[in-house]
C-alpha cells in the first residue's frame, strides 16, 4: 500500500514539473482546431450591383434659354425619405439658389438624382419630372415613384414551405416594402449558405403598377454535405495525425438553418511509454456541433465543442496517464446593421462558457478544475475595392463570474483572474493583380489585456495557424501581443496554387515589455488546391523554417504541415 502511495506521489511530482507545458500545448491545439472548424462554415458574399465608375455631373453655365430656379422640391407619397439624397446631389453639382438652368442642366440634375437613388439599391424606384410652370414659380419639382415588392417566389412557386423560407431569408413579410437590392443580396446569401447548389434571382414585373415580383432560383440538391479530412495538426504526445468526419444539414426544417456535427480523433497512436510491464499511449478526440438560424440581417448561432486528450508519462515504477477534458459553449447573436455596394458591417454579442478538468489515472485533480463564463461584443466590417478586400474587426471579451464560474488559481498571486478583460483587433487585406494570377494576403491580429490573464486567455504564437515555420509543439505565450501573416499566392493552373509565407509575431509576458526575446519569425512555401472528380478533394502542403526565436524555444529545423479534405 505504501509503495502505491509513494508511486502516486512521485507521479504527481513528475507531472507538476511539466504540467503547464502539457496544458498549454493541448489548449493551443484545441483552440486552433476549433477555429479551423468554424472557418469551414458556409459564408457567401453576393454583390448584384458592382460599384460603378464615378460619374461627375456638372451643371452647364450660361446655357440659353434658361430658367431662374430658387428651389428644388420633391413630390410623392414618401418624398421625405429622399430629401437627404437630393441635398447630397445638389451639393455635388454645386447648385445655388437663383441659378439659371437650361434644359440640359435640368436633365443632368435628373440623371444625377436618379443615379443616387439607384446606387443605394432602390433599382426599381424612378424619378420623373411632372408638368410644371418653372418660369413662373421659379421652382423645379421631381416626383419619386417608389418601386415596391409584390410577391417573393422560389422557383416561381409560392407554397407554404416557400413562404416560410422567404419570410426567414428576408427577415419578415416584405410585401409592399421598397425593393432594395441590398435586401435581396442579404436574402440570397441566406439562401446560398443553406443550399448545396447555386442560387440566383429574377425580377419579374407585377400586374400592379410600380410593383415587382422577386423570383429566387434554386437548383435542386441533396441537403447534406459530408466531409472527411486528414492532417498532422496534432501533437506528438497525444497524436500528431488526426482524422475528422463532418456533416452539415442544410435547410432541413425549411428555415434556411444550418445544422452541423464534426468528430475528430487521432488516427495513429500518440507517444508510447513503457516501464516494466506497463505501457500507455497518448490520444485525443473532439466533437463539435451546433446550428445557425438566420432571420434577414439577424443570425443566431449556438455551438458546443468538447475536447479530450490523454498523455502517457513514464515514472520510476510505471506509466501514468495524464488526461484532460474541456467544454466550450457559445451563443452568438449577429446583426448586419449596414451594407452597400462596397461594404458589409455587423455587430455581435456572444455569451460563452468554458470548463476544464484534468485527471491522473482517472482521478480528477480538483485543484486544476477551471470554469469561466462571460460575454464578448464586437464589430466586423468588410470592404470590397476593385480586385481587393479589407476586413476589420474589433472585440471586447469579459469574464463575468456567471454560470457557476470558479475562482482562478492564479488570483492568489495576481497572475490571472476568471473576471478578466481583453481587447482584440483584427485587420485583413487581400489584393489580386489584374494582369497576372498573383494575390497578396495580409492578416494582422493584436491583443491587449485589461487584467492579468490565465493561460486559457493569453495569446499563443507558433505553428501553422499562427506563425508558420514552427512545428507547434511549443508556443510563445503572453498577456498581450501581435502577429502578422504575409502570404503571396500564385495560381499556376485552375484551382491550384503555390504560395510563399512570411510571418512575425511578438508577445508581452506578464509585467514584461516587447523585445526580441519574445518574438518569432518564420518562412515557408506551400502548394494547395482541389480536384473535382466526384465531390471535391482539397490539399494543402507546406514546408517552413523558423527564422527567429528565443534560445529556449524548441522546434524542428524544418516544419512540415499537410491537410487533405474530401467533400461530397
Amino acid at each position: 500500500m505504501l509503495k502505491i502511495i509513494f508511486c502516486f506521489i512521485f507521479a504527481l511530482s513528475l507531472l507538476y514539473s511539466n504540467e503547464r507545458q502539457i496544458q498549454q500545448r493541448e489548449f493551443v491545439n484545441e483552440q486552433q482546431h476549433l477555429k479551423q472548424l468554424q472557418e469551414n462554415m458556409p459564408n457567401s458574399n453576393i454583390n448584384l450591383q458592382p460599384k460603378s465608375k464615378h460619374e461627375k455631373f456638372s451643371l452647364i453655365l450660361n446655357e440659353k434659354p434658361c430658367f431662374v430656379i430658387n428651389d428644388i422640391n420633391l413630390t410623392g407619397k414618401n418624398k421625405d425619405n429622399f430629401s437627404d439624397r437630393l441635398k447630397k446631389v445638389l451639393k455635388k453639382v454645386k447648385f445655388q439658389k437663383g441659378q439659371c438652368l437650361g434644359k440640359k442642366s435640368i436633365a443632368i440634375l435628373h440623371s444625377a438624382f436618379s443615379n443616387e437613388i439607384i446606387s443605394s439599391g432602390l433599382i426599381t424606384t424612378s424619378v420623373i419630372i411632372p408638368n410644371q410652370n418653372i418660369k413662373t414659380e421659379k421652382t423645379l419639382t421631381f416626383e419619386v415613384l417608389e418601386g415596391k415588392i409584390d410577391q417573393i417566389l422560389i422557383n416561381e412557386s409560392n407554397n407554404t414551405t416557400d413562404k416560410i423560407s422567404a419570410f426567414m431569408a428576408f427577415g419578415g413579410n416584405v410585401s409592399s416594402d421598397d425593393l432594395n437590392l441590398r435586401d435581396i443580396e442579404q436574402a440570397l446569401e441566406v439562401f446560398q449558405n443553406s443550399s448545396n447548389a447555386q442560387v440566383g434571382v429574377e425580377l419579374i414585373p407585377s400586374l400592379k403598377p410600380n410593383f415587382t415580383n422577386i423570383n429566387i432560383t434554386k437548383q435542386k440538391s441533396f441537403p447534406i454535405i459530408a466531409q472527411l479530412s486528414f492532417d498532422n495538426s496534432g501533437s506528438d504526445a497525444t497524436g500528431k495525425y488526426k482524422g475528422d468526419a463532418s456533416v452539415q444539414g442544410l435547410n432541413l426544417l425549411g428555415l434556411n438553418e444550418i445544422l452541423y456535427l464534426s468528430y475528430t480523433k487521432n488516427i495513429f497512436r500518440g507517444e508510447h511509454q513503457r516501464v516494466n510491464n506497463e505501457s500507455e499511449n497518448g490520444g485525443n478526440d473532439s466533437i463539435y456541433y451546433g446550428f445557425t438560424l438566420p432571420f434577414g440581417r439577424i443570425s443566431l448561432d449556438f455551438n458546443e465543442y468538447k475536447y479530450n486528450y490523454d498523455q502517457a508519462i513514464a515514472g520510476a515504477y510505471g506509466v501514468y496517464k495524464y488526461s484532460g477534458e474541456s467544454k466550450n459553449r457559445n451563443l452568438t447573436l449577429n446583426y448586419l446593421y449596414h451594407r452597400n455596394q462596397i461594404s458589409k458591417n455587423s455587430i455581435y454579442l456572444r455569451l460563452w462558457e468554458r470548463e476544464n478538468k484534468n485527471f491522473i489515472q482517472d482521478y480528477e485533480l480538483d485543484n486544476q478544475r477551471r470554469k469561466t463564463a462571460g460575454y464578448e461584443i464586437g464589430l466586423n466590417s468588410q470592404f470590397y475595392i476593385g480586385n481587393g478586400s479589407i476586413v476589420l474587426g474589433a472585440s471586447y471579451k469579459k469574464g463575468t463570474g456567471a454560470r457557476g464560474s470558479l475562482r482562478a488559481l492564479e488570483e492568489d498571486y495576481n497572475g490571472g483572474t476568471s473576471r478578466f478583460e481583453k481587447y482584440i483587433l483584427n485587420f485583413g487585406f487581400r489584393k489580386s493583380s489584374s494582369n497576372i494570377p498573383l494575390t497578396y494576403d495580409l492578416k494582422f491580429q493584436a491583443m491587449y489585456n485589461g487584467t492579468p490573464l490565465t493561460m486559457q486567455e493569453r495569446i499563443s504564437l507558433g505553428g501553422y495557424y499562427t506563425i508558420r515555420g514552427f512545428d507547434g509543439e511549443m508556443s510563445l505565450v503572453g498577456d498581450r501581443g501581435f502577429l502578422i501573416r504575409n502570404t503571396l499566392e500564385y495560381d499556376y493552373i485552375n484551382n491550384h496554387k503555390t504560395y510563399f509565407a512570411f510571418d512575425i509575431g511578438n508577445v508581452t509576458p506578464q509585467a514584461g515589455l516587447h523585445d526580441s526575446k519574445n518574438a518569432l519569425a518564420g518562412v515557408g512555401i506551400g502548394l494547395k488546391g482541389n480536384f473535382k472528380p466526384s465531390g471535391s478533394l482539397g490539399y494543402d502542403i507546406f514546408v517552413g523554417k523558423a527564422l527567429s526565436k528565443p534560445e529556449y524555444f524548441e522546434t524542428d529545423k524544418v516544419a512540415l504541415n499537410f491537410g487533405l479534405t474530401y467533400t461530397f
